[in-house]
């Protein structure tokens, strides 16, 4: 079988796909909630001290929530464009619609000096994580 022919045959399953961004934006809302229950029980001093690790985990579902923003850029969260581009991007300050302009460049020019994403040319290091 072509891989194209097995690529067809696959149906999509959106629900699954909404479920898990749904879970993405309650990871978020545990990690403030952690941060608020730790500083209402503890004090602000054990908010601090949960800080950190409560940033590694919203940086994770963050980043999360971007890669279903760039599948949304691919019109592949649902079977209409238009419903893909109502994926909401609070965190990042933007629509389906803006970033996909800025993608379809990047997938135009990849590696180029024209590609309008950089990142992934950098070496990883603190100070680009930093810079991130």
């Amino acid at each position: 079988m072509r891989w194209i022919d097995y690529r067809k045959a696959l149906p999509p399953r959106y629900g699954i796909i909404w479920r898990d961004i749904a879970a993405c934006y309650l990871s978020l809302a545990t990690g403030v909630a952690v941060v608020d229950l730790v500083q209402q029980s503890f004090g602000r001093t054990a908010a601090c001290a949960v800080a950190v690790p409560v940033a590694l985990w919203t940086g994770y579902w963050l980043h999360a929530l971007f890669l279903f923003g760039h599948e949304a850029a691919h019109a592949n969260l649902a079977p209409r464009r238009k419903a893909n581009d109502r994926l909401i991007w609070l965190f990042f300050g933007s629509t389906t619609v803006n970033y996909r302009r800025t993608h379809m460049a990047h997938h135009a020019h990849i590696g180029s000096h024209r590609d309008t994403e950089t990142t992934y040319q950098l070496c990883l290091s603190v100070v680009n994580v930093l810079k991130g």
